[in-house]
């Protein structure tokens, strides 16, 4: 029942993220205002904003105008459930010796997968990272996670979140001072500086590592199905957001098995 009961609030969260990109794109405020349709403005009631179930119901489209609903709104429902519960279950089963406190980990887990699906969308849309988004949660990581290390809750200290700006941050500035902005943009030095207070510094670089790997692998698979040319530039927040989860997650797991490799090949 506790998954059951992450997946539907997960899903609500879901349908509100929804909101805050598109909102947030238009310049609206996403905490005041019903919701509407894009399309014909009409505004919908309760029983069209259940998650995923209404846009199942309404067959994808709007009951005002009849507007198809973009598919990405129930797709960003049902990650957002699924991440919810990903999140519950590795914060409940990893916890050791602070099992009465996990809750506030989960809580600033669940903030920081949300902000990177709202990223995700964003930049993939639009090629756009808002600061209105961004910048106040740096500087909502910075002291949540001073106040966890404080009380003996998370070990990412305030050098820990101070390096990660510096490695993820930097290492964007200087390739977009290097190029003058043309092989990165500003969005990707917020989000380096982002990751690094997630992060910390000894997580940064690996998800630094996924996602280049990542980005060169989709970008050939691309290029070979003949989707995108030598001169289009994809959005790389998305692959920063993945790689963040991924790291989060598994980056002790992933730099373990490196060196075990590493040792393994030295040994033969």
């Amino acid at each position: 029942m506790l998954y059951v009961f992450s997946f539907i609030f997960g899903s609500i969260a879901g349908s509100f993220l929804n909101s805050v990109i598109y909102r947030t794109y238009t310049g609206q405020s996403f905490l005041i205002g019903r919701s509407f349709c894009p399309a014909c403005k009409k505004t919908l009631k309760w029983y069209e904003l259940i998650p995923v179930i209404s846009f199942l119901i309404q067959r994808g489209k709007c009951r005002g105008c009849s507007q198809k609903i973009s598919p990405i709104y129930p797709l960003v429902e049902i990650i957002s459930g699924l991440l919810t519960v990903g999140v519950v279950y590795f914060s409940i089963s990893n916890c050791t010796g602070m099992c009465d406190k996990v809750y506030f980990l989960i809580l600033r887990d669940l903030f920081a997968i949300y902000l990177l699906v709202v990223l995700f969308v964003y930049d993939l849309k639009w090629k756009l990272v808002p600061d209105k988004i961004i910048l106040p949660a740096i500087g909502f990581f910075l002291i949540y996670n001073i106040l966890l290390y404080l009380f003996n809750i998370s070990d990412i200290s305030i050098i820990d979140m101070i390096v990660g700006v510096l490695v993820g941050g930097g290492f964007f500035a200087a390739q977009f001072w290097i190029s003058k902005g043309r092989w990165v943009g500003g969005g990707d030095v917020r989000m380096g500086a982002l990751m690094g207070v997630i992060l910390g510094w000894s997580d940064i670089v690996v998800a630094l590592v996924i996602a280049y790997v990542l980005g060169s692998f989709i970008s050939m698979f691309l290029l070979l199905w003949k989707k995108i040319g030598l001169q289009h530039r994809i959005p790389f927040v998305p692959f920063l957001a993945v790689s963040t989860l991924i790291t989060m997650y598994w980056g002790e797991f992933i730099v373990q098995y490196y060196f075990d490799l590493v040792n393994i090949l030295v040994g033969i």
